[in-house]
């Protein structure tokens, strides 16, 4: 999923990925996945095992882009019913 969101992230945006933050998942520590992201000079970070702290700062950032989305769909007054 990582090289699919990646080629479209970059085509639609021309942003390149520079970090990538994982917990510690055994889907993402492997050797394949660690050459694709050496390849690419992404870095990768893992938060540390068994604690919830450092999901704090993407439960905020999940709670702010929500909060952006139900109010454009408010302001657009689109059907909620959708």
């Amino acid at each position: 999923m990582l090289k699919i969101y990646k080629g479209l992230s970059e085509n639609q945006t021309n942003n390149t990925i520079k970090e990538i933050f994982t917990d510690n998942g055994k889907e993402y520590i492997n050797n394949e996945f660690a050459i694709y992201i050496r390849k690419y000079g992404i870095i990768h970070r893992n938060t540390p095992i068994y604690t919830k702290e450092p999901n704090g700062l993407i439960e905020r950032i999940n709670l702010i882009l929500l909060n952006k989305l139900r109010s454009l769909l408010i302001y657009s007054k689109v059907n909620q019913y959708l």
